[in-house]
């Protein structure tokens, strides 16, 4: 079904039969084409792929989605993070806190001796931070 028929507006919507009052059947079968005519178009939309499908459930499981610009309040993973981006791990929107503490962390208390093998550089809102790494 491509369209969808005026509703009869000529008609009232309900009818007096045998003392009880029903829904004339031309409002009847207008009411159900166009649920069928709803339903086709969300059909569609259902098993639609690629850019502006709709994702119609609240939990639902996305194969390789390019997402884009997007936002969000949180964000929970079953599995690892995975960046394409080789100049920074990570961007923020806002400058981290300091997070400093009362002793002074220095290289001779870190996880292994000797000088960390790689450092991870992160985007602190415009500011490149190094975080070593053993």
């Amino acid at each position: 079904m491509s369209t969808i028929q005026e509703p009869p507006l000529q008609r009232p919507f309900t009818m007096e039969v045998g003392g009880q009052t029903v829904v004339d059947p031309v409002w009847g079968k207008w009411l159900f084409d166009l649920a069928q005519y709803i339903n086709s178009l969300n059909a569609g939309a259902a098993t639609s792929t690629g850019t502006g499908a709709l994702v119609r459930q609240t939990g639902p499981s996305l194969i390789t989605p390019s997402i884009g610009v997007s936002t969000g309040t949180s964000l929970a993973l079953t599995a690892g993070l995975t960046t394409g981006l080789a100049t920074f791990l990570h961007t923020t929107s806002a400058t981290l806190n300091n997070g400093a503490a009362a002793a002074a962390g220095t290289l001779l208390n870190a996880p292994a001796a000797g000088d960390p093998s790689k450092w991870i550089p992160i985007n602190d809102n415009g500011v490149t931070r190094h975080i070593p790494a053993w």
